[in-house]
C-alpha cells in the first residue's frame, strides 16, 4: 500500500475493531482517543503527535458520558480521523505543525460516530428481540450465534463510518488547505487552546462546557484570518 492507503486501511480496520469495546465487548476503556489515537500514532508512526491529539480530544472530551438513553458526542473517531490525516499529509505536512489542522478537520467525524451509535442501536433491537426468544427456548448456542453476528455487523458499520470520515474530511482538508495556503499558520496558533481549555475544564468543573465553546471559537477565529476574511 502506497500514500494514504495504509493510514486510511489502519484508521478504518483500528476504529472499528476499538469502536466495540463502549458497546459489544469488553468496555475495557481501549477506545478512548488518549489510548486509540496513540496506538494508530504509533502504528502509523507519529506517536508523540498521536499522543498530543488523544490528550486534545480526552480533555475536550472528558465529561461526556452517556446518561439514561442519551447518546453523548464520543471523540474516538474524530482522534483517530486527525491522527490519519498527519500521517496521510493531507493536513498539508507530516508532524507537529499538522496537529492543528488535522483536529479541526477531523471534528466533524464525532457527529458521524454519533450518527451510526444511534442508528446501530435501533437497528439492533431486533436482533435482542431475536436473542431472547432464543433463550427462551433454550437454545442458547443459537442465542450466542444472533450476538456474535451483531458484533460483526458494528465492526463492519463502524469501519465503514471511519472510511467515509477520512475519505471526505481527506479531502476536504486539502481543498482547503490548497484554496488558503495561511491556514495552517493561523490553526497553529489557534490550535494550541485546546490543551488549555480540556486541562481549565477537568479542573473548573461547572467551566468545562464554557471551555468546550471557547475552543471552537478559537478554532474558528483561527478558520475565518486562515481564509483571509479577518485579514
Amino acid at each position: 500500500m502506497t500514500g494514504s492507503a495504509l493510514p486510511l486501511t489502519a484508521t478504518m480496520l483500528l476504529g472499528g475493531l476499538l469502536t466495540l469495546d463502549r458497546m459489544a465487548f469488553g468496555q475495557f476503556f481501549l477506545s478512548r482517543p488518549l489510548f486509540a489515537a496513540t496506538l494508530l500514532g504509533y502504528i502509523l508512526h507519529f506517536p508523540a503527535e498521536g499522543a498530543f491529539v488523544g490528550l486534545v480530544y480526552e480533555l475536550l472530551f472528558l465529561r461526556s458520558i452517556p446518561a439514561g438513553s442519551f447518546i453523548p458526542l464520543h471523540p474516538l473517531h474524530g482522534s483517530l480521523v486527525a491522527v490519519f490525516l498527519i500521517a496521510s499529509g493531507s493536513a498539508g505536512t507530516s508532524g507537529w505543525q499538522a496537529v492543528p489542522v488535522a483536529v479541526f478537520f477531523s471534528l466533524p467525524a464525532i457527529f458521524l460516530d454519533r450518527y451510526v451509535e444511534i442508528f446501530w442501536r435501533r437497528s439492533n433491537e431486533r436482533n435482542l428481540l431475536k436473542a431472547t426468544a432464543l433463550v427462551r427456548m433454550g437454545k442458547i448456542g443459537s442465542a450466542r450465534g444472533v450476538h456474535l453476528l451483531s458484533t460483526l455487523r458494528a465492526f463492519l458499520l463502524y469501519t465503514a463510518a471511519v472510511l467515509v470520515s477520512g475519505v471526505i474530511l481527506s479531502g476536504f482538508c486539502t481543498f482547503a488547505l490548497s484554496r488558503f495556503p495561511s491556514f495552517t499558520a493561523y490553526l497553529s496558533v489557534a490550535g494550541l487552546t485546546p490543551f488549555f481549555i480540556g486541562l481549565a475544564g477537568v479542573t473548573a468543573g461547572r467551566k468545562y462546557g464554557f471551555g468546550r465553546v471557547g475552543f471552537l471559537c478559537g478554532l474558528l477565529l483561527g478558520a475565518l484570518a486562515g481564509s483571509g476574511i479577518l485579514l
